[in-house]
């Protein structure tokens, strides 16, 4: 009866989490590129690093899959993009020369002021790129 107590505390919290740390680094390397966001921001990258390096951490494998549990399987059920790990940094501007504007304003951006007009002349604004 002891042993079967034991093996019940070990499953639930060593092995059971185990379990779940590796269908995370599976279920996020099987998905899309596309749906973590643009490519030059390297959201999915930022999440298997740190499942990865979650498994060296100290009780990594426990915290880990609830952070991926809430933040990227609920919302990608729900069919929301997934959250950012905490471990990244903010979202990378796009690269110049992909179509969007430079004065791009970024959720927690406020909108850049447009250049005023010298002399009656318009703004400089770059063609496309050669």
């Amino acid at each position: 009866m002891i042993v079967a107590i034991v093996f019940a505390f070990v499953f639930l919290l060593v092995l059971l989490p185990l379990i779940v740390h590796i269908w995370a680094l599976v279920d996020i390397s099987g998905t899309r590129d596309e749906v973590f966001g643009p490519p030059w921001d390297n959201t999915k990258q930022d999440w298997l690093l740190g499942l990865a390096i979650a498994f060296l951490i100290p009780m990594g494998h426990l915290i880990a899959p609830i952070l991926w549990w809430t933040q990227v399987r609920g919302p990608k059920q729900r069919g929301e993009p997934p959250g950012r790990p905490f471990w990244a940094s903010s979202p990378r501007p796009p690269p110049p020369g992909l179509g969007m504007p430079q004065n791009f304003p970024f959720p927690g951006q406020a909108p850049q002021q447009q250049q005023q007009q010298v002399y009656g002349q318009p703004p400089y604004r770059p063609g496309p790129p050669y």
